[in-house]
């Protein structure tokens, strides 16, 4: 017959076996579950950071559509209305305009000179009403 402490040690070597094979799955299932949270860490972060990267995008963007739109506004504006409709040339840039036409021929045609008199009254006239 068997010897009824060889069954009993029999029984506790493959107990023992069992449990260790067991804390081994937990130490590997612990280690998994590690690796697998630092991963999901790390994802997170990274998701983060490209949250952060377009939500920076979207910010310059917008603000470059605003500035881009107020510009255009100012050119429509600056087109539509021009700034030198009522500009007026004084008599030292009259003198400079004959100048110019006297030194390269132009200056014979009556068209290009102008009447002093009446420049001098409107200069006149102008600076006393300011």
């Amino acid at each position: 017959m068997i010897d009824p402490r060889l069954i009993v040690c029999l029984v506790l070597i493959v107990t023992s076996f069992g449990a260790g094979w067991k804390v081994e799955g937990w130490r590997w299932d612990a280690a998994e579950k590690a690796r697998v949270e630092a991963e999901h860490q790390a994802y997170t972060a990274a998701a983060e950071r490209l949250n952060n990267a377009a939500k920076s995008f979207e910010d310059t963007a917008a603000n470059l559509a605003k500035r881009r739109t107020i510009v255009e506004r100012e050119i429509r504006h600056e087109i539509e209305k021009p700034v030198y409709r009522d500009c007026l040339i004084p008599v030292s840039g009259i003198i400079l305009y004959n100048k110019a036409g006297e030194i390269t021929g132009e200056s014979n045609d009556k068209e290009n000179k102008y009447d002093w008199a009446k420049i001098w009254q409107i200069d006149s006239h102008i600076r006393s009403n300011r």
